[in-house]
């Protein structure tokens, strides 16, 4: 309602003067608009409106006090006035027509009990102003008003700034008071500072503290300036950054607890746990998260042979350690590297090198149409992992596949996670339908949770089809019909 004072009553002064120029009486637009005759006066008399004034017929004092040519009977609350009570009727209007604003004021000017003020008011229908009994909170307001207007207040900005009073209140009470208010509008007045406290994002309390007023009398001064969109923004602005520095400060602490925590449950795990969680934890040289490309299973696989190994008095090359697992021996190398792991032994690995089948090579190229991972087609290829990854790059197919670890369905916790990837999917099915396994004994013997196999055979309909024109596209056979590995590949 604040933010369209200004343009409701620009409206409200365009259609009284409207019903006026049609020739209506200010009861009849009062009437028409449903407001007080008092407001339809103050409309408009912002237009220009000089309302003609009750005639006094001092040859006919009941015309005069009824409007009726002494004729009473229609009145049924009037009786006929002697000339005491004329008398009482003339003053009351004198008073209102002499400036008297409130009940109380006409009480002090014509020394009369508000009793009989009323009672005569009625019989003469006299409008008596809208403040009530008391009318102290009026009273005192128009005061000020004309306290400000006299000390040279020449706007109702400047009314505003030194009675502290909002607009729509000064509109009212000046109007009540028949108070002529200066036309300049809201006067700009210079305020060097507030757009820099705007810029700041401070409340309006805040504001208001800097110039010595209150939070609402802050935001009048605001909109006065024409700053509110400017306040609002930078309020917002300021709001979203305390909220954001409060989110992140709480996410430190829970991470910080989570991490604590997590170590300490590393340590009871033992010492290839620990090493895995330490190489996740481990900021990358590049952007992003080592979770999202390190699979915990294997990095896990990787430590425990090492540990293994060390226990039963062996050494195991980097090729030996990387078997089982998703990585290459020489990412391995690094893995052990950065968690201050020495190898157990150096320069043997980078002598042997596996070499790719042509007829491999040209399937792991016809991969790049195939909706999986690197690891799921390195499966049904029998390469390594590697191998798909990095002929891919080496050809510039990478923006055509995307060859980071990618599963159908994560399940569990970061201590506990299982995921159902389209390999596993196909050893599932090949388990249940070749080899006859129920869904206990294929979860135990693909050591996976019986919780993966119930998703697999669920959503079957779904992962199947996948698998099947996967294994067209590798195996560059059209009239495969199942969803299994081909051995003989």
């Amino acid at each position: 309602m604040n933010n369209n004072l200004e343009d409701s009553f620009a409206k409200m002064e365009e259609q009284v003067r409207a019903l006026y120029d049609s020739g209506m009486s200010r009861d009849e637009i009062a009437s028409e608009l449903g407001i007080s005759k008092g407001s339809v006066r103050i409309y408009g008399r912002e237009t220009g409106i000089k309302w003609p004034k009750k005639q006094k017929n001092n040859k006919n004092l009941e015309e005069f006090v009824f409007g009726t040519n002494g004729d009473i009977s229609s009145k049924n609350k009037r009786l006929e006035l002697s000339c005491d009570e004329a008398k009482i009727v003339t003053e009351i209007r004198d008073a209102i027509a002499n400036g008297a604003y409130s009940i109380t004021n006409i009480i002090e000017k014509t020394n009369y009990p508000y009793a009989i003020i009323k009672k005569h008011a009625e019989l003469a229908d006299i409008d008596l102003p809208k403040w009530g009994r008391s009318g102290i909170k009026g009273t005192q307001i128009a005061t000020e008003i004309r306290d400000a207007i006299a000390k040279g207040a020449n706007s109702i900005t400047s009314i505003m700034n030194e009675t502290n009073y909002s607009y729509t209140t000064i509109m009212k009470y000046a109007g009540e008071a028949n108070i002529e208010l200066p036309k300049g509008g809201h006067a700009q007045v210079n305020r060097p500072d507030l757009d820099s406290l705007i810029e700041q994002g401070l409340s309006l309390s805040k504001i208001g503290e800097f110039y010595g007023v209150s939070g609402e009398r802050a935001r009048q001064i605001i909109k006065a300036h024409g700053k509110k969109e400017f306040f609002k923004t930078n309020r917002q602005i300021q709001t979203k950054t305390f909220k954001e520095s409060e989110r992140n400060t709480e996410l430190s602490e829970i991470l910080g607890h989570i991490t604590e925590r997590t170590n300490e449950l590393a340590k009871k795990e033992g010492w290839a746990y620990e090493k895995a969680l330490e190489y996740l934890d481990k900021p990358r040289q590049n952007s992003g998260s080592r979770l999202a490309s390190h699979s915990f299973d294997d990095l896990l696989t990787i430590f425990e042979k090492y540990e293994d190994a060390q226990k039963n008095g062996q050494k195991l090359s980097l090729r030996e350690l990387a078997e089982g697992s998703s990585y290459h021996f020489v990412q391995v190398g690094k893995i052990l590297n950065a968690v201050g792991v020495s190898p157990m032994i150096r320069g043997d690995d980078v002598k042997q090198r596996v070499v790719t089948p042509k007829y491999k090579k040209e399937a792991i190229k016809r991969s790049v149409n195939v909706e999986m991972s690197s690891t799921d087609i390195a499966y049904f290829l029998g390469v390594q992992s590697y191998a798909v990854g990095n002929n891919i790059l080496n050809w510039g197919l990478r923006e055509k596949k995307q060859i980071s670890f990618k599963s159908i369905k994560e399940f569990g916790s970061r201590e506990n996670h299982k995921a159902l990837t389209y390999r596993l999917a196909s050893e599932i099915y090949d388990a249940l339908d070749r080899c006859k396994f129920n869904s206990q004994e294929t979860a135990e013997v693909l050591d996976t949770s019986p919780k993966i196999i119930e998703y697999a055979l669920k959503h079957r309909n779904e992962i199947e089809p996948v698998i099947l024109n996967s294994l067209k596209i590798l195996y560059n056979d059209a009239n495969i019909n199942e969803p299994y590995k081909k051995s003989d590949f």
